[in-house]
């Protein structure tokens, strides 16, 4: 969320307040003669925690002592992290979110993925190979998780309806009379015929 607006020259002198704001999660947007120019606000959770990695010996049932290894380091330095997803192939390994705390119960935040680098590209998986075991990016439409106690589907607004991605590329509508999927390629048909309409719309309103 915005925090606040703030100009060119005020900022420069205040880079340290701006620098704080954004490590506490806070965005600000830098205007220039009034306008919009820039916004400085917290980078993705998988960079700020880029540099805590694990080592991982690719035998046996690896994947899970990796998990583990992982979110012990990560506690080290004061984060706590909620398991919402694992995979038995491809070089993601799970999906995580941090801790965030509402009230007295405990939700899934911001999400990244655990990944892993193999030190030599030719070695099979399951061959011994030593892996480093990182953070990385979250895509949903890449890793879909499914709604659980610390990940709970968001209720639908009166008179709207969700959407989200189906994991296929395609999307998902749902609202109180059941659900539409669709596949990419109708999704695209959907988002384009969408944007005319608005398009259309803004140039009657004109």
């Amino acid at each position: 969320m915005t925090f606040r607006e703030m100009g060119v020259e005020e900022s420069r002198k205040r880079l340290g307040d701006l620098v704080e704001w954004a490590q506490q999660g806070r965005t600000v947007t830098i205007t220039r003669r009034g306008r919009p120019a820039a916004t400085l606000g917290p980078v993705p959770l998988h960079v700020a925690l880029r540099d805590i990695t694990v080592a991982a010996l690719d035998q046996d049932e690896w994947r899970d002592q990796a998990i583990d290894d992982w979110m012990e380091a990560a506690a080290e330095y004061g984060h706590g992290f909620i398991v919402l997803a694992t995979y038995d192939t491809g070089d993601v390994i799970a999906v995580l979110a941090i801790e965030k705390w509402v009230g007295d119960q405990v939700m899934a935040g911001e999400r990244l993925t655990l990944r892993f680098r193999r030190g030599n590209e030719e070695v099979a998986e399951g061959d011994g190979d030593m892996l480093d075991i990182h953070p990385g990016p979250y895509n949903p439409a890449q890793h879909p998780v499914q709604a659980g106690p610390f990940n709970p589907q968001e209720p639908a607004v009166e008179g709207r309806f969700k959407v989200r991605l189906n994991g296929s590329g395609g999307i998902r509508l749902d609202w109180g009379g059941g659900e539409i999927d669709m596949d990419a390629a109708e999704a695209d048909g959907l988002s384009a015929a969408l944007a005319q309409a608005a398009a259309d719309q803004r140039r009657t309103a004109g």
